[in-house]
């Protein structure tokens, strides 16, 4: 018994798919952006503040299309722990986690909105 298949339009179907994965990336690294951007100023507003250098050293990079980094790295700023979690004489006080915390729903709204937008 010998089977053959006809396929029409494949290349259509492996354009569709392209496009849509484009447009799938796309939407997601600017939703992950933005949403570091946000979390990024959410830990800034929340941060206490004595001379600054923790806040100025809270930032955010892409650290590729769709995979963003929000964090403190910049020397002088390795006391951040100890803000965030307190230690035994001193209270704590969240900056980062109620900032990420925040920016968690905004970002599955939007990329709710990325998928919905991308998959016909």
């Amino acid at each position: 018994m010998k089977l053959s298949i006809e396929a029409i339009g494949v290349a259509g179907v492996i354009g569709q798919f392209d496009t849509t994965y484009r447009t799938l990336v796309r939407g997601a690294g600017h939703a992950v952006e933005q949403t570091c951007r946000q979390i990024t100023d959410g830990a800034q507003s929340l941060v206490p503040v004595r001379t600054g250098t923790l806040r100025s050293c809270i930032g955010y990079r892409m650290a590729g299309p769709t995979l963003g980094v929000v964090g403190v790295a910049r020397p002088g700023s390795e006391y951040w722990f100890f803000v965030e979690f307190g230690t035994l004489r001193a209270a704590a006080h969240p900056y980062m986690r109620p900032a990420g915390e925040a920016g968690q729903l905004r970002f599955f709204v939007a990329m709710n909105a990325v998928v919905t937008t991308a998959l016909p």
